[in-house]
């Protein structure tokens, strides 16, 4: 009887998206791999190891673990996917879940250097066969996706084949194993893909017990499985549990009848179809464009020429910022890159220009050019038009970038076919105050919840931060909008998708902005941005999103119900005065009490210390762009082209 054995390596990645932070260490599959391989090399057994992709990434431990995972693999061990960031796959679209696949096996490939041929799903899902039917609470209620399950296995199957896997390990509900009340369903092949059913859960008594009957009945194949992060503790799947195990079996393997194997070793046997790889399939969707996806760095052409790439930077008034920036450009993997930064200074006055100046003489690559209409807009204008570079990328001056920043867009553009690409939200704070504006940035009841803020978000959304496109694509557009003061970025989208473009987010592009550090820095931004983005709805006849409009009703009932308290009071309307007092009253403790239970929610990530401030802050993110948004609804209609345009309160700068 071959048992074949495999352990979860979810990583923090995987933790965060479970929750199992919460009483994990996150060092927990670090140490607890190296007591299994400890075990494991004592019986001289062979397992399989389900990592999850981004810890392959190189960077700083735990959340990454490359070298880690070489010496696994340099033990002989078989290494697997285990998803890119182990989301919950039954709520993703199927080209989400692809990129799961491919993004991991590219990653993983990349760091041992060798193919990874194997897949196991994060929570053990989806779990149904040949059925679209949902076992669990989760799953109907959408409570870990978003409403009913989108995949089952047999779609789980097809779009590991379109990424070039050759076998999954599933779970089946007992209604739906094939042979019915079959206890070891065997593994089978469907969609090209060998299905290796899972049997046990740890190596404690159970589980021995068990493996005896299925040795009696004269079973084939049975799976066993656990968790690195499990093994430091004294449990069912604990490093010592294991080792029992195999002691309870030793004569079994000594002579021959049990054969501790990987996952990879019970595909071989089971194989019955060639495996086809991702984009040769007839039937392959489009987006199944390519065993590697976008997380998976080409092999460079020594013969190819290099391809031209401009960076755009607009800004006034930086010196605080633009010589960190430079210096992080400097820094940046530019490898095959032709690259250039074009600066467009909007005529600053805080000698921002003179450190500008000192760098270009320093770096030809570096050049300064005047942007007299001194806003953003106006500024990627003009270095779009100077523009050396087949693909144009944005950066700001208050943001740091990741080393492989550049190099992440370039290879995310070119891979995924999408006409924009960048990177999720991500903040970083340095004071109290920012860092609690940082934290109500990121959640969703202050902006809403846009895909942009999830920082393992990989699909398309409506809107990424800074951009990165083909230079062909904004001038076909007509470039960035010129009278817009704020939302120019998002305006740009917003013409893109409606034009049938596509815009792609991806994890891998890393970059981490510094929000405001006061609140009345943060009221003037916001209600800037609720001001211009009337302007854009105006233009489009149409919001991008209906999250932009509810600080605005916000805003609207609570001046109408100030406005009936007033007019009750001075007309003596009783009944009017009741009723609007106590729906105000009604709105305003349902809005305190949604602020607390939200801002509770933040303390598991940031602590206790920025409880007290979270909800005044989102109070100041919602009226700020609802008070700006109703004043865009007094401005905007009644400017006439020939008007000076809003006063500074509108346009001046908010740091």
């Amino acid at each position: 009887m071959r048992v074949s054995i495999s352990f979860d390596y979810d990583s923090p990645a995987g933790m965060r998206q479970s929750f199992a932070q919460r009483y994990l260490p996150p060092d927990a599959d670090q140490r607890g791999a190296d007591l299994l391989l400890e075990v494991l090399a004592k019986h001289n057994v062979r397992a399989t190891f389900a990592i999850v992709g981004n810890a392959a990434r190189n960077g700083q431990a735990p959340e990454h673990a490359p070298d880690q995972i070489r010496r696994i693999h340099a033990g002989g061990h078989e290494i697997a996917s285990h998803s890119m960031w182990h989301r919950y796959l039954p709520s993703l679209s199927d080209e989400q879940l692809f990129l799961e696949f491919a993004g991991s096996k590219a990653a993983l490939e990349e760091c041992i250097g060798a193919p990874v041929t194997g897949f196991i799903p994060p929570f053990n899902r989806p779990m149904q066969f040949l059925s679209k039917g949902a076992f669990s609470a989760s799953e109907v209620f959408g409570l870990l996706g978003r409403g009913r399950s989108r995949q089952n296995i047999p779609s789980m199957l097809r779009q590991a084949r379109f990424a070039g896997y050759r076998w999954c390990r599933i779970s089946l509900h007992p209604k739906f194993k094939p042979g019915g009340a079959d206890p070891y369903p065997q593994p089978f092949a469907h969609e090209g893909v060998i299905a290796i059913p899972v049997h046990l859960t740890g190596f404690g008594k159970a589980s021995r017990a068990m493996l005896r009957q299925a040795l009696e009945a004269g079973v084939e194949h049975v799976s066993i499985y656990g968790h690195p992060n499990s093994a430091i503790f004294d449990g069912e799947e604990g490093a010592q549990t294991l080792d029992g195990l195999f002691d309870s079996f030793r004569a079994e393997m000594a002579s021959g009848q049990i054969q501790f194997c990987t996952m990879k070793d019970v595909e071989l046997i089971a194989r019955h179809t060639a495996p086809v790889a991702a984009g040769e399939s007839p039937n392959a969707p489009a987006h199944a464009y390519a065993v590697s996806g976008p997380g998976r760095k080409a092999a460079a052409d020594p013969n190819a020429p290099p391809v031209p790439v401009t960076i755009m930077i607009p800004c006034r008034n930086e010196r605080k910022g633009i010589v960190k920036l430079l210096e992080c450009i400097e820094a940046q993997d530019m490898t095959g890159l032709d690259w250039e930064v074009l600066i467009a200074d909007g005529m600053s006055d805080d000698g921002t220009r003179g450190l500008i100046e000192a760098h270009c003489a320093k770096n030809p690559r570096v050049r300064l050019i005047d942007n007299p209409g001194r806003i953003v807009s106006t500024g990627l204008n003009a270095a779009l038009r100077m523009a050396r570079g087949e693909i144009v990328l944005r950066m700001d001056a208050h943001t740091e970038y990741a080393p492989d920043y550049v190099r992440a867009c370039v290879d995310t553009l070119n891979a995924t076919g999408a006409q924009n690409v960048g990177g999720p939200a991500r903040t970083r704070s340095s004071s109290y105050m920012q860092r609690v504006i940082a934290m109500a940035y990121k959640n969703p009841f202050a902006c809403g919840g846009a895909r942009f803020h999830m920082a393992g978000y990989e699909g398309y959304v409506d809107t990424v931060p800074y951009g990165c496109w083909r230079k062909r694509t904004l001038l076909e557009l007509g470039g960035f909008d010129e009278k817009l003061v704020r939302n120019q970025d998002d305006e740009l989208n917003l013409r893109l998708t409606r034009s049938g473009g596509k815009i792609w987010q991806s994890p891998r592009i890393q970059s981490w902005y510094h929000p405001r550090d006061r609140v009345g820095r943060l009221f003037r931004q916001y209600f800037q941005y609720g001001f211009w983005k009337v302007a854009v709805i105006r233009k489009h006849r149409v919001p991008a999103s209906v999250r932009h409009l509810i600080p605005a009703a916000f805003v609207i009932a609570n001046l109408l119900l100030l406005l009936n308290c007033l007019l009750s009071f001075a007309m003596k309307w009783e009944t009017a005065a009741v009723i609007g007092n106590w729906t105000w009253a009604a709105m305003l403790v349902s809005y305190a009490l949604t602020g607390l239970l939200f801002a509770g929610k933040t303390v598991a990530l940031a602590g206790w210390k920025v409880f007290p401030m979270m909800p005044p802050v989102f109070a100041v993110y919602h009226l700020s762009y609802g008070l700006g948004f109703l004043c865009g609804l007094l401005y905007w209609p009644f400017a006439g082209a020939g008007s000076q345009g809003p006063s500074r309160t509108f346009t001046q700068l908010s740091r």
